[in-house]
């Protein structure tokens, strides 16, 4: 990974990412009871809902996207950005996009969503070193997205077109 390309744009990813934790990761209370969306990382939120959609589920989708616009504003407070002049910066843009897939009313809603955050997260460089995650890239709905694995699996078409797209390298993020 480009380190000088780290920044703003890492919030949400990078650290969680690198350590490579799965969307199934969870932490079982001291009743046995499993928290996912409160236990999981950033990374992990974000793969949740990747693997949902790619599977034509909505099911916690919501969860996991207001996991991701907590994160992202508490990360904002922390660094004082929120409400900063750069209210356009791709900072900004993950916790809007977390923010509308949240309050997504359909699948197609959150697929829209989706790729506005998935786009945001790609230009920023908030992405981790080769093979724990990849950048792939839908010509169809023209978007990318992350994931792991060997085999595609679009989360803007599903099972209509599960296998469209393609790993593409990490495009230059923008600062």
């Amino acid at each position: 990974m480009n380190t000088k390309r780290m920044g703003m744009g890492t919030l949400i990813l990078a650290a969680s990412l690198m350590a490579g934790s799965s969307p199934s990761a969870a932490k079982d209370d001291e009743h046995g009871h499993a928290h996912h969306a409160a236990a999981m990382d950033p990374a992990a939120h974000y793969l949740a809902i990747q693997t949902a959609l790619a599977g034509d589920s909505l099911d916690q989708v919501r969860e996991h996207a207001s996991a991701l616009e907590k994160l992202a504003t508490a990360e904002f407070t922390e660094r004082g950005d929120v409400g900063a002049a750069g209210s356009g910066s791709q900072a900004e843009a993950i916790k809007a996009a977390a923010a509308k897939l949240a309050g997504a009313k359909d699948i197609d809603g959150a697929r829209l969503a989706f790729g506005d955050l998935s786009e945001a997260l790609v230009r920023s460089g908030a992405l981790i070193p080769e093979g724990q995650l990849k950048v792939a890239y839908c010509p169809m709905a023209g978007k990318h997205w992350l994931q792991t694995g060997n085999e595609i699996a679009n989360p803007y078409y599903g099972s209509k077109m599960l296998r469209c797209g393609s790993f593409v390298p990490e495009p230059e993020s923008e600062r």
